[in-house]
């Protein structure tokens, strides 16, 4: 991958993985240099979303703003503190929604899978179970894909925000440093940039060999 081993630190082999394979997964370290990003504005506290009723999200707001006794003496910002904590635990508890693409009888048959590599079962069982996680997981994608659809129709009328939600997105790089010690952001010149670096990467320094 790289003819600097400096690059590399902590390689290691990750035994004992969930997974019905003879491969062996290596994990390592790289070094680099972090990108420098400007923000005009930092915003400590994330968006509080709630995708369950609002009538549920109300009646929670209340008996839990209800529990909790407000002091004339605090500031305001202790009360605005309290106040965020309190619309986000109102909020963790009305949204029933699970995000999350694998099921929960998937999960039991991970378990379960895991369970058979680690007694050292048979290879038959393993792989019987592993065609049933992969047929499941189908399962699970197409759920979640009709589901968040839905969703979105409802809200907007529209599936444009679902197909942004469900694309997986794969960003280029960024910025590449070049030979002359600067950096370039324009895509063609880091595609020539990248293409050359392969190239000696991968040149055989030996002579009079074919």
């Amino acid at each position: 991958m790289s003819n600097n081993p400096k690059f590399f630190k902590d390689v290691s082999i990750i035994h004992n993985l969930n997974f019905h394979s003879d491969h062996k997964m290596v994990r390592a370290a790289l070094t680099g240099i972090p990108m420098k990003r400007t923000r005009k504005y930092l915003i400590n506290n994330s968006r509080i979303v709630c995708t369950g009723e609002s009538e549920a999200l109300s009646a929670n707001l209340k008996l839990l703003a209800k529990n909790q006794h407000f002091n004339k003496d605090l500031s305001i910002e202790e009360k605005y503190n309290k106040f965020i904590q309190i619309l986000k635990e109102a909020t963790r508890k009305t949204n029933t929604e699970d995000n999350r693409a694998i099921s929960k009888q998937t999960q039991e048959l991970l378990q379960e899978r895991k369970n058979l590599i680690k007694g050292k079962e048979d290879k038959y069982k393993i792989s019987e179970i592993s065609k049933k996680i992969n047929e499941q997981i189908r399962k699970d994608r197409k759920i979640k894909r009709d589901n968040t659809m839905k969703k979105h129709i409802e809200k907007t009328g529209g599936i444009k925000k679902a197909i942004k939600e469900l694309t997986v997105k794969k960003d280029w790089m960024p910025k590449v440093k070049t030979d002359k010690n600067n950096y370039t952001c324009k895509r063609p010149e880091i595609l020539e940039l990248a293409t050359d670096y392969y190239k000696k990467l991968y040149k055989s320094n030996k002579s009079g060999r074919a």
